[in-house]
């Protein structure tokens, strides 16, 4: 298989995610919506928007996969892929679980945007302070995970010898 192939793969796996998210974001807004208040349903304007173009790029990503991973892998790239070594096998590993986390803390920090638009500024408990703390944690961790792979993937090997 060539790598346009495994990216295809990947993004209809993705699709998959993405719609189990914007299921679980559309109840909740639709919640809000029937809940009768005017108010309410202007503060939902973004996230709407969010949830929309979060569909759309699901639809896309399970319409068109091949489509999309040909225009993302250059043609001088897209050759016959060789078996991993451990090293890169585990790097892809803390990709994944990266790019995982990146989604978890865009969804979060939709989340708290909105939860910041929507109580008033003085309002805010202590419970709802840690949860926007661990959300900064969690993308920092995600980007981290992302920007040094292959590190921490050497260091993790480099302790089971």
């Amino acid at each position: 298989m060539k790598p346009h192939h495994y990216l295809a793969i990947g993004l209809r796996i993705f699709a998959i995610l993405l719609f189990v998210y914007v299921f679980r974001q559309s109840m909740q807004q639709f919640t809000l919506l029937t809940s009768g208040s005017l108010h309410v349903a202007n503060i939902l304007i973004m996230p709407l928007l969010v949830t929309l173009l979060s569909l759309i790029a699901a639809i896309a990503c399970w319409l068109f996969p091949i489509t999309i991973a040909k225009n993302v892998i250059k043609p001088e790239l897209d050759k016959e892929i060789q078996p991993l070594n451990y090293t890169s096998f585990l790097t892809v590993v803390i990709l994944a679980i990266g790019l995982f986390l990146t989604f978890k803390a865009i969804s979060d920090i939709v989340y708290w945007l909105t939860y910041l638009n929507i109580v008033p500024s003085g309002a805010h408990d202590s419970e709802a302070k840690a949860l926007m703390l661990a959300t900064v944690v969690e993308t920092v961790v995600a980007f981290a995970l992302i920007g040094r792979a292959r590190t921490i993937a050497h260091y993790l090997l480099r302790i089971t010898k």
